[in-house]
């Protein structure tokens, strides 16, 4: 799966795309040095652009998704 099937895109320096378990809601990933940390402080480190897009550490949506971006394509852990 591929962040273009989950309709990604970056607004305000935050990687938005549809939950790859539920499709229901959106997944928010703030980019390191491009937005405001989320509520826990965290932002992620990136490179390159959607839609190839590579961030770290692995994105953990609790009780949703948990796995990694790499080059656009999301690998679950």
């Amino acid at each position: 799966m591929t962040l273009g099937d989950l309709n990604a895109e970056i607004k305000g320096g935050v990687l938005l795309f549809d939950c790859p378990t539920h499709r229901d809601h959106r997944i928010r990933v703030p980019l390191k040095g491009l937005a405001a940390p989320n509520q826990h402080g965290c932002a992620w480190d990136h490179v390159g652009t959607l839609p190839d897009i590579t961030i770290w550490p692995s994105v953990n949506a609790e009780g949703c998704w948990h796995g990694f971006i790499t080059a656009g394509a999301l690998t679950s852990c």
